[in-house]
């Protein structure tokens, strides 16, 4: 299980042997063992993504580094993605952050192939 530490809509709290996350009024029980406490505010793939390429910049002492894309998919259609770029020539290295919509990506796929079916009387 994955759970926010910095939901404003939670509380979490160790008891004992397990994590109890009090929403809404009620209390969900969590094993410790199998529950991963993340520094975010919601369990989302766009803050996934972000968490995610933090970690991996973290890691990483490649100067020569110039770009990193890190895309977090939970499926079919739902998919968030990180983007860190450096600056060249000696520049001050710049993070950016970067949400993949990918909605959008499919709105426009989807329009070029109706499009293309018009062209060819397919539609």
């Amino acid at each position: 299980m994955l759970l926010p530490e910095f939901s404003p809509f939670q509380t979490l709290e160790t008891v004992d042997d397990e994590i109890h996350a009090t929403f809404a009024g009620k209390v969900l029980k969590f094993p410790s063992d199998e529950t991963w406490v993340l520094p975010i505010a919601n369990v989302t793939v766009e803050e996934l993504s972000h968490l995610l390429l933090n970690e991996l910049l973290a890691a990483e002492n490649d100067e020569d580094l110039v770009e990193v894309e890190l895309t977090v998919s939970s499926g079919s259609g739902q998919a968030g993605s990180a983007i860190w770029t450096a600056e060249y020539k000696n520049k001050k290295i710049s993070h950016f952050f970067e949400l993949f919509d990918l909605a959008r990506f499919l709105l426009i796929i989807q329009q070029m192939a109706l499009q293309r079916g018009q062209r060819e009387g397919n539609v």
